[in-house]
């Protein structure tokens, strides 16, 4: 954490620059259940052995657009 993110001399290349550049992921034409498609904007769901998302304000009836906002870790041991 930075005290003032939009410092240019306590983060040199800004804020963003903190992020992973690959962390975007986009995967089209998924298969959901279809309650899913009534979601409310920020709510949340765990799919099944990858994360917990929230849906996204992007969303449309058309397309919908969840956010992982969790990583289930895998366990080691299996």
């Amino acid at each position: 954490m930075h005290k003032n993110p939009e410092d240019p001399e306590e983060v040199p290349g800004g804020f963003l620059s903190d992020c992973n550049p690959n962390s975007l992921t986009v995967i089209h034409n998924c298969a959901v259940d279809k309650y899913l498609s009534n979601s409310k904007t920020f709510s949340s769901f765990q799919f099944e052995r990858t994360g917990y998302f929230s849906v996204d304000p992007d969303s449309s009836d058309k397309k919908l657009v969840f956010n992982r906002t969790v990583l289930l870790k895998e366990d080691a041991g299996k």
